[in-house]
């Protein structure tokens, strides 16, 4: 006969367990809703989830990092930029100088012979009194030309930070993955070795429901670490201005 105690303990177990399966089932519900607002669908829309693909070998190294998001296209319009700045600030310190005017002409006539005289004619000005309008558009053009470049240095710690924040994630990720598939295992032998005590009668049944919840537990952490490492990879992928569905990283 089972201890009354031990039933009690079983009871409560059973209530905290379905209480974590409608949370669970809550998230996964509101996940999909989610998921269909992002796609365009009715958050109400039926939808399948597929298995994720194969996890990819990592061939990305830390000292690659800076070096690959220069693909990210945040740093390609930071660079852009510049260029604008800089043809823009040529411009300005072009209207601020000399101006040299070259022009020719050539003029042809018949009668009573032909004759043929050419003119080149030169033009250099310099702007005098413009109330400082010159100038300023200089300076401004200089101050932008400085704003764009720190751009770019911002812009490229920023997608950095991402790219290496996403790598650290699935390295961690991965070694969690290990330890929870060497708990995984000991939970399995330990239910394994509960149920045989309990069957010959040398252990009580509530050691058998401790020995499962340990191993759902196990479960648990396991999925977790393994989606931490998808997420990883997604964030990586993006970072590196890559396709987040498919590829390697």
């Amino acid at each position: 006969m089972v201890p009354r105690a031990d039933v009690v303990r079983a009871q409560a177990g059973l209530a905290a367990a379905e209480g974590d399966l409608i949370a669970a089932r809550n998230a996964v519900d509101q996940s999909k809703a989610a998921l269909n607002a992002t796609v365009g669908l009715s958050p109400m829309a039926p939808i399948a989830v597929a298995q994720p693909q194969p996890v990819p070998a990592l061939t990305v190294a830390a000292a690659d990092l800076a070096r690959l998001v220069e693909d990210r296209p945040e740093v390609k319009r930071a660079l852009a930029e510049i260029d604008a700045a800089e043809a823009a600030l040529a411009l300005a310190q072009a209207g601020n100088g000399l101006r040299v005017t070259l022009s020719g002409s050539a003029t042809q006539s018949f009668a009573p012979g032909t004759t043929t005289s050419y003119a080149i004619t030169s033009t250099v000005s310099l702007p005098v009194a413009d109330a400082g309008r010159l100038q300023a558009q200089v300076t401004e053009a200089t101050a932008n030309l400085a704003a764009a470049r720190a751009r770019i240095e911002t812009t490229r710690l920023t997608v950095q930070q991402q790219a290496v924040t996403a790598l650290l994630s699935i390295l961690d990720a991965r070694a969690r993955i290990v330890s929870a598939r060497a708990q995984l295992a000991f939970a399995q032998e330990s239910l394994r070795l509960a149920q045989g005590r309990f069957a010959a009668g040398a252990g009580p049944l509530l050691e058998v429901t401790d020995a499962q919840t340990v191993l759902v537990l196990a479960e648990v952490t396991l999925a977790r670490a393994e989606y931490d490492e998808l997420a990883g990879i997604i964030s990586l992928r993006y970072a590196l201005a890559r396709s987040v569905v498919t590829g390697q990283i």
